[in-house]
């Protein structure tokens, strides 16, 4: 990850690199090397040249609806890496799933039918091992009186409690909503498969490099594989979130120069103010706690 992509998206780029942390304890599971990594490229590919180069997972498709479609096939990072023109919704009910596939989903749009469609496809196809991430924009609408009828006409009546109103969507109150609809509908799908294999929630991020952003997602574990889900230690990773409390992914706007002054004081004391005058005590700790994550610097 380059420090350019770093400073357009900061908190994104915390995100990908912590999900990759994640996604390598996978080897648990069975050799990296055999897993399938399905995502949308776009014209960059930042995660999937992170995760070819970080993991070993060569068998890579990428889902794209944009056109022309010979503009991504050109900026492909490796030669491997499958571009498949058309929308989630088309290509990923063509697609054969390897047994082990990590499958981020990382929609710019906010959740709706469409995309809740494509994740029950997917919890009920991958194989036990597998991880299934989604991301959707969840930037409540801005005309206050407008949120929830815009959530039940782009998720249906059903999966939008009495309860939600136009007021408990403000804020991070969307996000909230949705990680609870797109639990429920994973749940729900679990209970379909025949190998009555669970889905192990580890991810549930919130971030906003502009409009509020909502990551959730996690491993299908079959009983089978419940050893090595087990041995693979997700819990280890301090970012891991496991129910309704989120990550708040919100790191300090920092130049190259007062990132590497903070690495010189790294780890930090307890109570230090941090050798910036002009960084609050909170950016510092908050760079503290995220440094690892950052990009690597010259």
């Amino acid at each position: 990850m380059s420090l350019r992509s770093y400073l357009n998206r900061p908190a994104k780029s915390i995100e990908r690199l912590m999900l990759v942390d994640a996604f390598r304890r996978l080897s648990a599971f069975g050799s990296l090397a055999e897993y399938s990594y399905i995502g949308f490229g776009a014209h960059e590919f930042v995660d999937f040249e992170l995760l070819w180069r970080t993991t070993g997972i060569t068998e890579m498709i990428s889902i794209e609806k944009e056109t022309p479609v010979e503009r991504f096939q050109f900026n492909r990072p490796f030669g491997s890496i499958v571009v498949e023109p058309g929308s989630s919704a088309t290509v990923l009910p063509k697609l054969t799933f390897r047994p082990h596939t990590i499958m981020w989903l990382d929609y710019t749009a906010k959740l709706s039918t469409a995309v809740i469609n494509d994740l029950i496809l997917a919890a009920s196809r991958l194989g036990s091992g597998s991880a299934l991430v989604v991301t959707v924009n969840a930037e409540p609408e801005k005309a206050f009186h407008e949120r929830r009828r815009a959530v039940v006409s782009r998720v249906g009546e059903r999966r939008v409690p009495a309860t939600v109103t136009d007021g408990s969507l403000a804020k991070w109150g969307l996000a909230e909503l949705d990680r609870e609809i797109l639990s429920d509908e994973v749940a729900q799908t679990m209970r379909t498969r025949a190998d009555r294999a669970a889905f192990e929630q580890l991810f549930h991020f919130r971030y906003a490099d502009g409009a509020r952003m909502l990551t959730w997602g996690g491993v299908i574990v079959a009983d089978s594989d419940r050893r090595a889900f087990l041995d693979a230690d997700f819990d280890e990773l301090d970012f891991i979130r496991r129910g309704a409390a989120a990550y708040e992914l919100a790191p300090p706007a920092l130049t190259l120069r007062e990132m590497l002054r903070l690495n010189d004081e790294l780890p930090l004391d307890a109570g230090s103010p941090g050798p910036l005058a002009w960084l609050s005590r909170n950016e510092v700790e908050a760079y503290a706690r995220l440094h690892r994550w950052y990009p690597s610097l010259p």
